[in-house]
């Protein structure tokens, strides 16, 4: 009985695996909206770091620094998503030094 409930669990999943990655289904989401919603995971992440950061020391450039890598998991999920739409990497590290501009002045 135990074996037969794992074996339609199983079957469970790799359907909704195969249903989710369909084109057009209700559970597949567009690139540009992978990208929007991590970018704003990471948003999130950095000014919640930069605000904990920011008391703990008085060089902003320190505390932008050390936001940045508290938040390193975002910002590859961020560039990983960004490459594959043809983003370069040029491009993103410029958005990276306007984000660390922003995160210093507050914004």
């Amino acid at each position: 009985m135990r074996r037969k409930a794992t074996i339609v669990a199983r079957i469970a999943l790799t359907c909704t695996a195969v249903i989710a990655a369909m084109p057009g289904s209700c559970f597949a989401q567009s690139a540009a909206d992978q990208i929007k919603s991590t970018h704003d995971e990471w948003t999130r992440c950095l000014k919640d770091a930069y605000r904990l950061y920011a008391r703990k020391t008085p060089s902003q450039n320190y505390a932008a620094d050390m936001t940045l890598q508290a938040c390193s998991m975002y910002e590859e999920r961020l560039w990983g998503l960004s490459s594959e739409t043809g983003v370069t990497r040029d491009a993103f590290e410029k958005l990276k030094a306007a984000t660390k501009k922003a995160i210093m002045s507050g914004k």
